[in-house]
């Protein structure tokens, strides 16, 4: 079995204008407008298995309902990355772990200074820190037509223009530090966090179950 470590995927813009995984993990700040990243928790694929209720009820009734049958299916995919029902199906990229999220960002001078979080998770962001701002930390649990949301479990980082850091005069990189705290996850093991997670004893990632870290890099001129 698993240790209960998890590990953080970011999305963002890719080459020829697509979505892709940012293995990189670094982006170009855009000269104008803004660009979105994205930041998912999932278990390391050592080993972990689901103890969620809906898989009891899933088993335990003689004609499962539909919405039964979904439960199941989301429960006992949580957290892996491309196991779903049909393995590469639809949702495959979709079945990460509940999480909440936040950042930091490490300027040109001085300590890293905290991203504020959303004053309205998904459709307001919060004030930006070097161009950056969240739009949401991950807490979001409502989606509709009208004001489409990201699933709860994934943050969403826009980036926009700097003057400080990017511009005729400046050519400076901005680090920004994505941390994830694990929500309630019915998985086993358990997600760990701080030093089980190999992130060290201070306090200060005492509650977090992984680190990323996304350089944001200045344009070409």
């Amino acid at each position: 079995m698993g240790g209960g470590r998890t590990k953080l995927r970011l999305v963002g813009p890719s080459g020829h204008g697509r979505t892709a995984h940012l293995a990189n993990g670094m982006v170009y700040r855009p000269a104008s407008g803004t660009i979105t990243v994205t930041a998912d928790l999932w278990v390391d694929e050592m080993g972990s298995y689901s103890t969620d209720a809906a898989i009891d009820a899933y088993v335990s009734a003689e004609t499962p309902t539909d919405e039964q049958t979904a439960a199941y299916l989301a429960a006992v995919q949580k957290g892996w990355a491309g196991k779903t029902a049909t393995a590469l199906g639809p949702g495959s990229g979709m079945n990460w772990l509940t999480a909440t999220f936040g950042a930091s960002v490490n300027a040109t001078v001085g300590a890293p200074s905290p991203v504020a979080a959303p004053t309205t998770n998904g459709s307001e962001a919060g004030p930006a820190t070097a161009g950056v701002s969240i739009l949401n930390d991950g807490a979001v649990t409502t989606d509709s037509a009208a004001t489409p949301n990201p699933p709860v479990g994934q943050a969403v980082f826009v980036i926009g223009p700097d003057s400080a850091h990017c511009s005729r005069t400046n050519n400076h990189s901005a680090i920004v530090n994505i941390h994830a705290i694990p929500g309630t996850n019915a998985i086993h093991p358990g997600v760990v966090t701080g030093r089980s997670a190999g992130l060290g004893s201070s306090p200060a990632v005492r509650t977090l179950a992984a680190i990323a870290q996304l350089r944001i890099v200045c344009p070409p001129q």
